[in-house]
């Protein structure tokens, strides 16, 4: 085991875990954010759940970096799996879920908040999160 190996390990599953945590907080802020915006649903919230679901595909595709990383190690009883064809097609696939997914959920807000307007906004009526209180406790 050479310190270069280990240290493109490290770094390697230091970003994995970084961008799965953007994936994860990009779910949340996105599904908070339609919960308190007040918006009326329409075409638009469709391309945001397109890219939740993506970021979602992100997160599982980072927990499989992890996870052929781990096997590989256990296997060849090395570190050096930075460069294995299975890490790097999981790795490469978590960053364009990841970018895709968000690129939806921009698209999404910016079309259906900022150009059509869709946010109800109104002096007596309060904001609820209960629509959206059962599918949060479904994702986490």
């Amino acid at each position: 085991m050479t310190k270069p190996a280990e240290k493109a390990l490290d770094i390697a599953l230091e970003v994995t875990g970084q961008l799965l945590s953007l994936a994860t907080a990009t779910i949340a802020a996105s599904i908070a954010f339609l919960g308190l915006s007040g918006i009326r649903f329409g075409s638009w919230t469709i391309w945001v759940g397109i890219g939740i679901l993506l970021e979602l595909a992100s997160a599982a595709a980072g927990l499989f970096v992890y996870g052929i990383a781990a096997s590989k190690v256990k296997k060849r009883k090395t570190v050096d799996v930075s460069y294995e064809p299975g890490v790097r097609f999981a790795a490469a696939l978590q960053w364009v879920l990841f970018l895709l997914g968000l690129g939806l959920v921009a698209y999404g807000f910016f079309t259906g908040l900022l150009l059509d307007g869709h946010v109800v906004r109104s002096a007596n009526s309060t904001l609820s999160l209960q629509p959206f209180a059962g599918f949060c406790f479904l994702l986490v």
